[in-house]
């Protein structure tokens, strides 16, 4: 009950990302400890607030296995790999994407994801000139529009997919990188969120070991109260591979710049 929820601060972007186990965390400690009782050899105590350290754990000991992955892609496979049978913390009904993310992380699936979804140094460069932070300068956001990258934080190629002001109909572009020793071809299964119609082209790739492929998502209101938020997901299968991205979406009748 007391982890963060979503949305994010940052317009589009999905959080949180996982969930990973956090409460009643059973943990040993040293017997010349604080909390020692004179003549034990051993012990433990009850913690919490473990699932960030959880999370950078696993994520360590997958960088040990795939030392060429970018931290992007590393939290990629954690997304698309977790699973989504997760209750709400006061366990009466399903959770939804800003309780979880993409879901429970497995860490044994995701040191094999099948696909990732990476991010340059030029998009990360893009997405901060979006938000007009100050690590980045004017001269170098110029660069970016003028070599065409989106400055928009929808369309950072992250697994999730969000939008927080839906008008009529938006299209996003997501990119993915087979990561498998073997060639894959995956085909895109669409649970649409409640009254949004969307449309995936192409509907099926198929890559090479370290080959890249790119497709676009159509996403449309259709009908349905305004200002309120809907969840689904899109999923890249293969025979082997399963790459679940959480998708979320607020349609509105107004819209208006982002400060």
């Amino acid at each position: 009950t007391f982890s963060a929820r979503g949305p994010a601060p940052i317009p589009d972007i999905l959080k949180p990302d996982v969930t990973a186990p956090g409460v009643n965390i059973l943990a040993g400690f040293s017997p010349d400890s604080a909390y020692s009782t004179p003549g034990e050899n051993f012990a433990y105590l009850s913690g919490t607030s473990m699932s960030t350290p959880h999370v950078a754990g696993v994520a360590a000991l997958l960088r040990e296995a795939r030392p060429e992955w970018s931290p992007a892609a590393l939290r990629s496979a954690l997304m698309t790999t977790a699973r989504q049978d997760v209750a709400a913390s006061a366990g009466l009904a399903d959770a939804n994407p800003f309780d979880f993310g993409a879901g429970h992380i497995q860490p044994n699936l995701a040191l094999n994801p099948g696909l990732v979804y990476d991010v340059s140094d030029d998009e990360y460069d893009a997405f901060a000139c979006g938000i007009a932070s100050p690590a980045v300068s004017a001269e170098r956001c110029d660069e970016l529009v003028e070599a065409g990258f989106s400055l928009a934080s929808a369309d950072l190629n992250q697994p999730s997919i969000s939008l927080s002001r839906l008008i009529s109909s938006r299209t996003l572009t997501r990119r993915v990188t087979n990561v498998d020793d073997e060639a894959g071809a995956y085909t895109a299964a669409i649970s649409a969120p409640p009254g949004i119609d969307i449309t995936v082209s192409p509907t099926t790739i198929s890559l090479g070991p370290g080959e890249s492929a790119s497709y676009n998502i159509d996403i449309t209101y259709l009908s349905g109260p305004l200002d309120l938020w809907r969840f689904g997901s899109l999923t890249w299968s293969s025979t082997t591979h399963d790459v679940y991205s959480p998708i979320a979406v607020r349609p509105t009748s107004i819209t208006a710049p982002q400060e």
